[in-house]
């Protein structure tokens, strides 16, 4: 959700200062780039011409995972539970629900809460694996709760087999939850800032200063801090990949939804290529931080895995056992039943004795979530609104080159024209062939050809006549043709 973590001028390796009797390595370097390591000087102290982008990258993942923690347990979250495939993942989505509809701040205060239930789950796990020892001689499928369901459903609560993978996924959960305290400072300051930010609007608004700048040290377009403008301290590898990201995030986006929308034939299907269709339209609509068609379908995404995640309850058959249409057969049967009009189907599992299925995880589905959470992260950036700045630039002067493109081909037409006006009365000539053709500019154009009337849509009170304009190269510009009619004076009888 948050994030300054984005900014480039936080990355700044930790270098050893020069002495001063120390000579710079390369002597070779322009002065330009002299010029611009000078600027740079206070706050870069390596010398070598900013930070480098591996030390970069490291800073910003660590900055990521720490201010980022409540993000990114939601989306560890929504992988481990399509790893296990059963009822904890259930309970994983509604807790990424959760998150979703949450503040961060209340997250981070119920952090333990999460802590306590990950902690749960990995204990029962391990102890369902264990057991007691055999010389207790208690088998467990002789015990409640294995007692009480079949062996189905057994596997469905996590009574029996425990994927090791989910296990993993589980702690990686649990380090990131972790790490969720340290992210409270951060968030607090970004409430205090965004109230702060409301309180001079409200005042700004009450004493009728609506069209003042804002005060304060919001980013402004164009400042030393911008890493849209043209500075050579702007052309180093770090700044170049954050302008990349966050300028064609979006696109990344848009492309994703689209090919989720074209590999399979559903009812969700179908709404992913709406959502593209919209997207690619209203693209400049979609990447505005307070647009919420993002929002929409991040929700269509959840609700979708989650249903889908619903749909491996043992009640629910395969899709290829009951058809509608088609046939049953698991290899290359085609059935056409209501989970495969809304694009469910039984997910593969790899417990002793799970039935073969062909079908595959959701991996679109979860991807677009993922980057539509990370999108957001992108909104709520300050360094956004350099970016934002930037595309209106870019959009104003394609504008003005389409303008200058136009003015210049009527310029350049113009100039043709009076050349030959000018030609003809200094020559006083008068090419015949030029007269015939209509390539005289001081005659009219040729007219065109004899109209013909359709006969198959001719009626009584109407006519349809079609004509073809004149052939070849015209110097004249034939702007509209007059169509008349004559009525035929009809006599009494």
């Amino acid at each position: 959700r948050a994030s300054h973590f984005w900014d480039p001028d936080k990355d700044k390796p930790v270098g050893r200062r020069r002495k001063h009797h120390q000579q710079p390595k390369r002597r070779e370097t322009s002065e330009r780039w002299m010029a611009a390591d000078a600027e740079d000087a206070d706050e870069y102290e390596d010398g070598g011409g900013g930070a480098p982008l591996l030390k970069s990258l490291q800073d910003f993942s660590v900055r990521f995972v720490s201010q980022g923690s409540v993000t990114l347990t939601m989306l560890v979250l929504l992988v481990s539970a399509f790893v296990h495939l059963n009822s904890i993942s259930v309970v994983y989505l509604v807790v990424v629900r959760w998150i979703l509809a949450a503040n961060p701040v209340t997250v981070c205060r119920n952090w333990t809460y999460l802590a306590m239930m990950l902690v749960f789950v990995c204990v029962t796990q391990y102890f369902v694996m264990l057991w007691l020892p055999p010389f207790m001689n208690r088998p467990r499928q002789s015990l409640p709760p294995w007692t009480w369901f079949e062996f189905v459903y057994q596997e469905y609560f996590a009574l029996n087999f425990q994927h090791p993978w989910g296990l993993f996924c589980d702690y990686m959960c649990l380090l990131v939850v972790f790490m969720i305290p340290g992210a409270k400072t951060y968030y607090l300051e970004m409430e205090q800032r965004e109230g702060a930010a409301a309180a001079r609007a409200a005042q700004l608004l009450v004493s009728g200063h609506v069209d003042s700048p804002p005060v304060g040290g919001g980013p402004v377009p164009g400042d030393v801090h911008d890493f849209t403008t043209d500075a050579l301290r702007n052309q180093r590898p770090w700044r170049l990949l954050v302008f990349v990201v966050m300028n064609y995030w979006v696109f990344g986006l848009l492309v994703l939804v689209f090919v989720s929308g074209c590999v399979r034939s559903g009812v969700t299907s179908g709404i992913y290529l709406a959502f593209a269709i919209y997207m690619l339209l209203h693209v400049h609509a979609v990447d505005d931080p307070h647009s919420k068609m993002l929002c929409r379908l991040r929700d269509v995404s959840w609700g979708y895995l989650f249903l889908l995640i619903l749909f491996q309850l043992p009640v629910f058959s395969d899709v290829t056992d009951q058809c509608e249409i088609g046939t049953n057969s698991q290899s290359d049967g085609v059935c056409l039943s209501l989970p495969a009009i809304l694009d469910f189907n039984k997910l593969p599992k790899n417990y002793p004795g799970a039935p073969p299925l062909h079908s595959n995880l959701p991996i679109l589905s979860i991807l677009i979530f993922w980057m539509t959470n990370i999108q957001e992260l992108i909104f709520r950036s300050p360094m956004y609104d350099y970016v934002r700045a930037y595309t209106r630039r870019q959009q104003d002067q394609s504008h003005d080159r389409r303008k200058a493109l136009h003015a210049e081909q009527e310029k350049q037409a113009a100039i043709l024209r009076l050349k030959a006006i000018i030609s003809r009365m200094v020559n006083k000539v008068e090419e015949m062939m030029d007269i015939a053709s209509g390539l005289n500019y001081s005659l009219p154009p040729s007219a065109p050809l004899a109209p013909t009337i359709v006969p198959h849509e001719t009626t009584q009170n109407a006519v349809t006549v079609t004509w073809s304009p004149p052939p070849g190269p015209l110097l004249h510009r034939i702007r509209y043709y007059v169509v008349t009619r004559q009525v035929r004076p009809v006599g009494c009888i």
